[in-house]
């Protein structure tokens, strides 16, 4: 493959980015903790409740939820 063939690949983007992120995680000390790890976790789980309810009113026809209100609302619950 060359350069331009690269370029102009789909993707590539979110590829470069990815590994952008990786390597700056890995440089940061510390980031590696398990408390860290299960943070992370947690706050992911908790986005993909609110992602999955979502998902299920779209599908259903009925109406369309803001993400922000939604994760917000899940908060006063």
């Amino acid at each position: 493959m060359t350069v331009k063939q690269l370029t102009h690949t789909q993707g590539l983007g979110a590829i470069i980015g990815v590994v952008i992120m990786l390597a700056a995680m890995i440089d940061v000390s510390g980031w590696w903790t398990r408390q860290t790890i299960a943070n992370v976790v947690q706050f992911t789980a908790i986005l993909g409740f609110v992602a999955m309810g979502q998902a299920l009113v779209i599908m259903c026809k009925e109406i369309d939820l803001s993400v922000g209100s939604v994760y917000g609302l899940t908060g006063v619950a």
